[in-house]
């Protein structure tokens, strides 16, 4: 007896660790066998490296896997005639995934699996029922990156072309000859040495210009030991002083000329006879003084 009820209980715990067991497999692999699912559809131009089993993410939390892949996706059947891969995902039924959220393919760590990932959603815009349709979204992988840093770089590499021509005619053409032109003039018989040779022999110690210089210091230093200069200042003063004497002087001189042209003036404009016959005007004759008797 005693050795039936341990085969019993042998058979039992293998039983039950054989159903744990499978329960275990279950729950990873169907997981909507004992939790409800609810499934999406995802369209995307090209899922990459996505993979079925892949993990499904509600803001960095897994809420369910991905369940098929289907590409390309028929035309008629395309929300947008560029998406031409759909993946079909199952999460868990009370997963707050909203209408508006993003569905992108991400990989959150490197040389990680793919995995999807849903975000930006908002609440007012409502939760997504069972088989939603979303618009997902690929992050551009490195080969696409480089491809389209190269198109962009072409226009740039073209002008930096462009102006390496340019700067290689410059300098086969105008550049080449200022240099032999330059190269002319440095020579030790070139103009610009000539110049400069006349320039230093002008501005020597033993040229005329120092020459000069040097006889005008002289004749300054003389004239200031001498006195010329302020014997100059004294006759230009005293002569300043005669001339204002000799403008005072002339004064009434010339408001006298000037009443006799008047006079002569209107006598031509009212007699002009008198031009030819002798004068006929009588000036008025100053009164004689009269002695006083003592």
């Amino acid at each position: 007896m005693k050795i039936e009820r341990d085969e019993i209980r042998t058979g039992l715990l293998v039983v039950v660790t054989t159903g744990l067991f499978v329960a275990v497999l279950l729950f990873l692999g169907a997981p909507g066998v004992f939790v409800a699912q609810k499934k999406f559809r995802i369209f995307f131009d090209d899922v990459g490296a996505l993979k079925p089993g892949a993990e499904v993410l509600l803001a960095g939390r897994k809420i369910g896997r991905v369940q098929s892949l289907f590409s390309p996706v028929p035309e008629s059947e395309r929300p947008d005639p560029k998406m031409e891969a759909m993946v079909e995902v199952s999460v868990a039924a009370d997963s707050a995934v909203y209408l508006d959220a993003k569905a992108t393919i991400s990989q959150p760590r490197v040389l990680a699996d793919p995995v999807i990932d849903f975000t930006k959603g908002s609440e007012s815009s409502g939760v997504a029922p069972d088989g939603y349709k979303f618009f997902g979204n690929r992050p551009a992988g490195l080969d696409e990156i480089v491809s389209t840093v190269m198109e962009q770089m072409k226009p740039v590499m073209q002008k930096a072309a462009d102006t390496l021509d340019v700067v290689q005619e410059i300098a086969s053409g105008p550049l080449q000859r200022s240099v032999e032109n330059i190269e002319a003039l440095t020579e030790p018989d070139g103009d610009l040495r000539q110049a400069l040779g006349n320039v230093e022999r002008l501005t020597g110690p033993e040229s005329p210009l120092a020459i000069t210089l040097e006889d005008t210091k002289r004749i300054v230093a003389r004239v200031a030991d001498e006195g010329y200069l302020e014997q100059s200042l004294k006759n230009f003063r005293d002569a300043s002083r005669d001339f204002r004497e000799t403008m005072r002087d002339l004064g009434p001189r010339a408001k006298a000329i000037g009443h006799n042209l008047e006079e002569a003036t209107d006598t031509i404009k009212s007699q002009p006879w008198r031009l030819i016959w002798p004068a006929t005007k009588h000036y008025p004759t100053p009164a004689k003084k009269t002695r006083r008797p003592d």
